[in-house]
């Protein structure tokens, strides 16, 4: 792959898993909803150190990376918000109630600034892709725009199933119960696109494979959700 296509699946990799999808998969397999809540709020906390490392130690040769601008910048970004909510909800009802109460408009919100981030990937990348395209061969234009999309989508879902069967499997090693194990694994391998877009124009590696990665894992997760609401088995 190119690196920044490889870059894009390394950031995508690296990035912690999202609340909402995870949640919902959690709920419609019969899993334990709040475990998944709890899964996720560790790990996006956790990637404030945790993911800065990787993409330093995995793209460092490559991509010029500051591993003390992108603990900052995460702190930002990732904690800087979690503190801030919890902090509000406990010292105020009415903040409480208003959010409760407006839930549809703040997820409105919240998709409305991930597609001006996607916007914004796209725009930072279509110079860099037409001067690769106009390098190539008119055959490699034509094939290996196609084969190298099909290679980025199987390689993010080859990932993703591996993060959701390992976690299965661990879960089931240290003797969790059935609903708990369905809840780690969606919450392992399910990945947060707000955080991963930003991190991966902040690195200047393509946006592609972590838009293919978020899209298909929840067409891929339904399909597991739905069959194991139906056998109540793995």
């Amino acid at each position: 792959l190119p690196i920044d296509l490889a870059g894009g699946l390394i950031v995508a990799t690296s990035v912690p898993s999202t609340l909402s999808s995870a949640a919902v998969m959690a709920r419609k397999a019969n899993g334990d909803e709040t475990v998944s809540i709890f899964t996720t709020l560790i790990t996006n906390i956790g990637c404030v150190v945790i993911t800065p490392v990787w993409l330093v130690m995995l793209l460092g040769v490559h991509v010029e990376l500051s591993l003390p601008d992108m603990i900052t910048q995460l702190c930002l970004v990732v904690l800087a918000p979690i503190l801030l909510v919890q902090l509000v909800r406990r010292q105020s009802q009415r903040f409480c109630r208003w959010a409760d109460g407006r839930r549809m408009g703040l997820a409105v919100g919240c998709q409305i600034g991930i597609l001006s981030m996607v916007m914004l990937g796209a725009v930072h990348m279509a110079d860099r892709w037409q001067a690769q395209a106009a390098a190539a061969s008119p055959d490699v234009q034509a094939w290996g725009y196609w084969s190298t999309l099909l290679l980025v989508v199987g390689l993010g879902m080859l990932i993703h199933l591996a993060a959701l069967a390992g976690a299965w499997y661990a879960a089931l090693w240290t003797g969790v119960s059935l609903p708990e194990r369905k809840a780690v694994s969606f919450s392992a391998s399910q990945k947060t696109l707000m955080i991963g877009l930003n991190l991966a124009i902040e690195c200047g590696v393509n946006i592609v494979p972590m838009i293919t990665y978020h899209v298909f894992q929840l067409l891929v997760d339904a399909l597991i959700a739905q069959r194991w609401s139906r056998s109540g088995k793995r």
